[in-house]
């Protein structure tokens, strides 16, 4: 797949894969079962992540528009805010650009489920009452993945100090980045009638979710959970 994937769009991703490479050479012990993702730049001045899969020493690689990442670069309003979020009917982490955005592989669309509204700040009139997370928890099997869990997350609890570390700034991209991480969670925050924003999470200078930010998400106290189990494309 490592050719296939060698350019997406305008994004040159042949200096992350070495990258990779790179991080797979210097940590062999690691290399039987793990995701690795750095980060490339466009020629339109966004980026990218490149991710590459490695499952017993074989590695696959996906290269994704991560929401984290692509914030600033895609939905900025051009004074360095970001624009808000539109509104959906209710949260869902079975959405075809939600699934993408928080799994590491590539999955198979989940039929009749449409798009969900793209990520954005936390409307000035929103008022949440809950939070809905979306985040990748584990392969099916563990040793060669057909398929990946996506959890889905319901808390609640004092939303003041969430909604204060989502409205901060994303820090100054930095140049220099080689991360290795599962990819961002989907944060929904959710009204009292069930409405929902998919929210941009303010990123570091690597284009990942600052850590305060889902220290106070994950703060909140847990109503339920759903693992939802989602096929992945060959």
């Amino acid at each position: 797949m490592r050719a296939a994937h060698r350019r997406f769009g305008e994004v040159d991703t042949a200096p992350a894969l070495a990258d990779i490479d790179a991080l797979q050479r210097q940590h062999p012990q690691d290399n039987h079962h793990r995701l690795v993702s750095v980060t490339a730049e466009g020629d339109y001045g966004g980026f990218v992540e490149v991710r590459r899969h490695i499952v017993g020493g074989v590695a696959t690689v996906a290269v994704v528009a991560a929401a984290a990442v692509l914030a600033c670069a895609n939905r900025d309003s051009g004074s360095g805010q970001r624009m808000p979020a539109q509104l959906a009917s209710a949260p869902t982490c079975l959405a075809p650009n939600v699934v993408s955005a928080v799994l590491p592989s590539q999955p198979r669309p989940v039929t009749g489920v449409p798009s969900a509204p793209e990520p954005g700040s936390i409307p000035s009139d929103f008022q949440p009452t809950s939070v809905v997370i979306c985040e990748f928890a584990g392969d099916i099997p563990p040793d060669n993945p057909v398929q990946q869990i996506a959890r889905e997350t319901h808390r609640t609890g004092d939303l003041a100090p969430v909604v204060a570390t989502l409205s901060q700034p994303s820090a100054t991209r930095s140049d220099e980045c080689t991360v290795s991480a599962v990819p961002a969670p989907a944060v929904w925050m959710v009204n009292r009638h069930g409405a929902a924003v998919w929210v941009e999470l303010p990123a570091t200078s690597c284009g990942l979710p600052q850590p305060e930010v889902m220290d106070a998400v994950n703060g909140l106290q847990i109503i339920k959970t759903i693992d939802h189990t989602i096929g992945l494309l060959p």
